[in-house]
């Protein structure tokens, strides 16, 4: 179905960047310490956890993430990363320095940074089914902002924190499409996605290691900012070649936003990674469990935010992976994992993940739909069947085939390109 008011509006928007002039090709944009829509400094220190590092060390990293699911499965699923830490391009060139100190000395080592490897994954979902997906690599100094703002740019992508203390986020990438001779990208057509993410708790609610830090002196560090939130706005993907709108699907839903950094390669001394989250009616839960290699221990987490006060946070549980499936990339995931333990004021806890779906996969990660069934003390049980969880395993992109497929599977922007003209 043809929408004209929707794709005029889109060409309007090109067009009015191009004549700004702006990085994004969407109008300017500049980061400030208050928020863009006049968020007052004193608020805007609730998510000071939550802002921009710009780390300039050879394979820091550092993600932001954004999710949302209504009851049917509809859905979408950002992540803009300042260092694209599984672009094999980038862990090659960082995890040689890191290996061999005598090439840690050379130039070309240290101009390795994240600012060579902004961009942005964009996936859409219907009965928690993929429909689109785009991962684009901008060009170098893509990013733009104030260092410690959790309000900046990358590409065409916008975080902005509002006066109400909602995030604001605009995100847009050409999609993919899978073919005989692999993925390619379709150029002609374009994901856009403009959403309000309303926390129901003020602030971060919680920043923890997801795995010990590593002998090269890296921190893995998960910045649970807002588990819980009210989700609005609308997501589409847009054909310009035929002038239609493929899809137009507004959401208004429970979602999550959480970010997750590092100053080194997220594959030294480590094994794979599982980060989970589940939403309620007025509560979350997020969990992750890190497997151990080398010098580094296996690790894991059970977070708990319920209305008022009630927060409990598990360290270290106790945990058991009964089994685990192979994805289309031959790609190990839990698929019943297990954790357990107690808090600093001793009240137990009880998580157990059942994996339902996979949503999506790629050469290095699974994204799977889980049940969850959480206990706490005394209290009555909960369930929950809309529950997602991301398995990581950046350690196959060392093998050839699998490093080329995740080549195919990322489109590099050019710079001249009008998704977000310099």
């Amino acid at each position: 179905m043809i929408k004209q008011e929707t794709w005029q509006s889109y060409l309007r928007a090109v067009r009015e960047g191009s004549r700004a002039g702006s990085r994004s090709g969407f109008g300017s944009f500049a980061g400030s310490a208050t928020g863009l829509a006049g968020l007052p400094p004193a608020r805007a220190a609730h998510w000071k956890e939550d802002g921009w590092r710009q780390q300039t060390t050879a394979g820091a990293y550092e993600c932001w993430h954004f999710e949302a699911f209504d009851a049917s499965g509809g859905g979408v699923v950002v992540d803009i990363f300042d260092g694209m830490y599984f672009h094999p391009q980038y862990l090659r060139q960082s995890a040689t320095g890191y290996r061999s100190p005598r090439k840690r000395s050379g130039s070309a080592w240290q101009e390795v940074s994240p600012a060579l490897y902004p961009g942005a994954a964009i996936s859409f979902f219907q009965g928690y089914r993929p429909v689109a997906r785009a991962i684009n690599l901008y060009p170098p100094g893509a990013a733009r902002g104030e260092p410690g703002s959790a309000e900046f740019s990358i590409g065409p992508n916008h975080i902005t924190l509002r006066q109400d203390g909602s995030f604001g986020l605009v995100a847009r990438g050409y999609p993919m499409v899978a073919g005989l001779a692999g993925p390619h990208y379709r150029t002609d057509q374009c994901l856009l996605v403009e959403l309000t993410f309303q926390p129901t708790f003020t602030g971060v609610q919680h920043v923890q290691p997801l795995r010990p830090a590593s002998l090269q002196g890296g921190h893995p560090t998960w910045v649970i900012s807002a588990p819980h939130c009210q989700v609005s706005g609308r997501i589409q993907h847009l054909d310009s070649l035929r002038e239609t709108v493929l899809l137009d699907m507004p959401l208004c839903c429970a979602g999550g936003h959480d970010h997750f950094y590092g100053e080194s390669p997220l594959t030294l001394d480590a094994g794979a990674l599982s980060r989970g989250r589940a939403v309620g009616s007025d509560w979350a839960l997020t969990w992750h469990h890190a497997e151990g290699r080398r010098s580094a221990a296996a690790s894991g987490s059970i977070g708990i935010f319920g209305p008022g006060a009630e927060r409990i946070f598990v360290d270290q549980p106790r945990w058991s992976i009964r089994h685990s499936r192979r994805g289309d990339y031959w790609m190990r995931y839990p698929a019943l994992l297990k954790l357990q333990g107690a808090d600093a004021a001793g009240r137990e806890a009880e998580l157990l993940v059942r994996r339902e779906g996979v949503l999506e996969s790629s050469p290095w990660s699974v994204l799977s739909r889980c049940s969850i069934e959480l206990r706490c003390g005394r209290s009555a049980p909960r369930w929950a069947a809309g529950a997602t969880m991301e398995t990581l395993d950046l350690r196959r992109l060392a093998w050839p085939i699998l490093s080329d497929l995740a080549l195919r599977c990322i489109y590099r922007v050019p710079a001249d390109d009008p998704l977000w003209r310099q």
